[in-house]
Order: structure tokens, then sequence, then C-alpha cells
């Protein structure tokens, strides 16, 4: 499947690595700050889900805007 057919499936799905990088890290942001505002005195595996999900997301945000690093 080349690129052009997988995003016109799923507009998650960039135009290039980076945009697709890009994509991924807003998603989950967004699961983050959802699971934040619905988990108010969470247990401690809602905690432990919300701070992995913060973690990959800016590993992902970095990749994003230091490429060639």
């Amino acid at each position: 499947m080349n690129r052009t057919l997988a995003h016109n499936l799923n507009p998650m799905i960039g135009g290039d690595t980076t945009e697709t990088l890009n994509n991924l890290a807003t998603l989950l942001h967004g699961h983050c700050m959802l699971i934040a505002d619905r988990s108010r005195g969470a247990t401690l595996d809602g905690e432990s889900t919300l701070y992995l999900l913060q973690a990959v997301s800016g590993a992902l945000s970095f990749e994003v805007n230091h490429p060639a690093l």
C-alpha cells in the first residue's frame, strides 16, 4: 500500500514520516488530556497509563521537532 492510498484511508497517516509522527503525537496528547480530565482521583493504574502516554507523546514530539538529531 502506498502512502497516498494509506492517507486516503486514514487521515492520521501523513504524507511523509514527519507528518505521521506529528499526527500521532497530537493524538496521544489528546488522549492524555482526556485521561487527565476524566480521571481525577484516579487509581495508580490510571496515573501510570497517563504518565506512559505523556512520555511517548513527548518522545514523538521531540522526534518531529528534531529529525536530524
